[in-house]
């Protein structure tokens, strides 16, 4: 998964067709018939196939005290990384990264492992047992890693977006009064 997420970065990072296709190329062409699949639909920025209804369903909390948790850092410390880059995959890196998360490289998550989770995340009932699992696959993640596993399972459950703008308008409002 780590792999991928570099991927992903670098391809996020250009504007050139040519390279974006020369990079993609290269990354499918080492993957197992298995990882294929995931990898296209994980580049999608969603956990699951477009045309499959299944949602991850951790919200912002469930996500934030996650992380959070993890860090061994306040809540609002979430929240603090999600203003400056108004990005949750961002903020999360940025959380983990300042609490010198750093794990094991030989633990580290594959593409099919992380399909796995999303789909116990998923089945889970209650967000208790959503967290949880959410938790272990952060914790086995290097900060850029858990920051696209954090990105899709938001974006299948809508969460993270617009946060930062509400509150700019809420701060806006108060002070011209």
């Amino acid at each position: 998964m780590r792999r991928w997420s570099e991927l992903a970065e670098r391809v996020a990072a250009t504007t050139r067709t040519s390279e974006k296709t020369a990079l993609l190329a290269d990354y499918f062409r080492d993957l197992r018939p298995d990882e294929l699949p995931i990898a296209a639909v994980f580049l999608t920025g969603r956990p699951f196939p477009e045309a499959d209804q299944r949602a991850a369903g951790l919200g912002w909390a469930a996500i934030g005290t996650t992380v959070t948790d993890l860090a061994g850092k306040p809540r609002s410390a979430l929240a603090e990384a999600y203003d400056r880059s108004s990005d949750l995959g961002m903020a999360v890196a940025d959380v983990l990264s300042e609490a010198g998360h750093a794990p094991d490289p030989a633990v580290s998550p594959s593409l099919t492992e992380v399909a796995a989770a999303y789909a116990a995340i998923e089945t889970a009932s209650g967000p208790a047992a959503k967290s949880a699992i959410m938790r272990d696959l952060l914790a086995r993640s290097d900060p850029l890693t858990a920051s696209t596993s954090s990105r899709s399972s938001a974006a299948s459950s809508g969460s993270g977006c617009g946060r930062a703008s509400s509150r700019r308008r809420s701060r806006r409002r108060s002070t011209a009064h």
